[in-house]
């Protein structure tokens, strides 16, 4: 499932049936697709893990860019986007460096600057899949 905004649900035309509070402190929605609901049962290789990067530029722009990391940074984007339950266990965190340091070695990853306009989702999706495929986008 995911955790929703209200306008995040309306652009995928979730079914309110589908939808269910997180907590009372946000008025996000989980949203569990029921069609999906068992998304993938047998195991895949992980092609690449793409860092969501909001575009910084207000103008609307459908354009998507995807950025190559070097693997300083690489490491340091998975670690930002970690989640820890308890920040002053210091084993943990330990444990946590060197599997994200592991992931990091085995699986490209790579920063993805989406604008922020749902209408560029196909670009993303055409981004993501020229990427994975390992070709330019054409200009």
């Amino acid at each position: 499932g995911l955790r929703l905004w209200d306008d995040s649900i309306r652009a995928l035309g979730a079914s309110s049936r589908n939808l269910k509070p997180v907590a009372q402190y946000t008025t996000k929605s989980r949203w569990q697709n029921s069609r999906h609901s068992d998304f993938c049962s047998t195991k895949r290789k992980l092609a690449r893990i793409y860092l969501l990067e909001r575009a910084r530029s207000n103008k609307r722009s459908a354009r998507a860019l995807i950025e190559e990391l070097a693997p300083g940074e690489a490491i340091m984007g998975l670690v930002q986007v970690a989640y820890r339950l308890d920040i002053t266990d210091r084993e943990m965190m330990r444990r946590q460096f060197q599997f994200l340091s592991s992931v990091a070695e085995r699986v490209p990853v790579k920063r993805l600057i989406v604008p922020n306009d749902f209408s560029a989702l196909s670009a993303v999706r055409l981004a993501v899949l020229y990427d994975l495929s390992n070709r330019s986008l054409p200009c």
